[in-house]
């Protein structure tokens, strides 16, 4: 009985290796830039970023209050850095971005499904497969403190 659960799991182990490399040599996967991925795709990109967030965040540190010129100080990265893709309050995406996919969103709209301290760890690290860059390579990021609250 065991032998025959292990066979199966190696059994399916290689074929799934198969289709894997199947794909990937045969280009059956459109990764054209001008279409969404598929559900299934958007779901495992979407899970994976999720948890992948939350297990490298869970020790970063996020101030409980935040000064006015911390404040002020993350609004000013905000709208040099990030607001030509995620918009802010009267503005609009910059037209070269609106090319984007994923469609960088609207943190208004996601900031209910993140923890302060997911926002700083995604801002300073970006995500791998995304529209998302990294911000600490192109500025200094001193801390989470400088990252302005909603």
């Amino acid at each position: 009985m065991l032998k025959g659960l292990v066979a199966g799991i190696v059994l399916t182990a290689l074929l799934s290796l198969l289709l894997v490399l199947f794909v990937a040599y045969t280009g059956a996967y459109n990764i054209v830039a001008s279409q969404g991925h598929s559900p299934f795709v958007r779901w495992v990109f979407s899970t994976t970023t999720q948890n992948s967030v939350s297990a490298r965040a869970a020790d970063v540190e996020v101030p409980a209050a935040f000064s006015e010129a911390q404040v002020a100080t993350g609004a000013e990265h905000y709208k040099a850095m990030c607001e030509h893709c995620h918009t802010g309050p009267g503005v609009e995406r910059a037209q070269w971005a609106q090319g984007l996919l994923p469609q960088p969103p609207h943190l208004v709209e996601v900031a209910a499904h993140w923890q302060p301290n997911e926002v700083f760890w995604l801002v300073k690290h970006g995500v791998r497969m995304s529209t998302m860059p990294v911000s600490a390579k192109r500025t200094r990021m001193p801390s989470s403190g400088t990252l302005p609250r909603s």
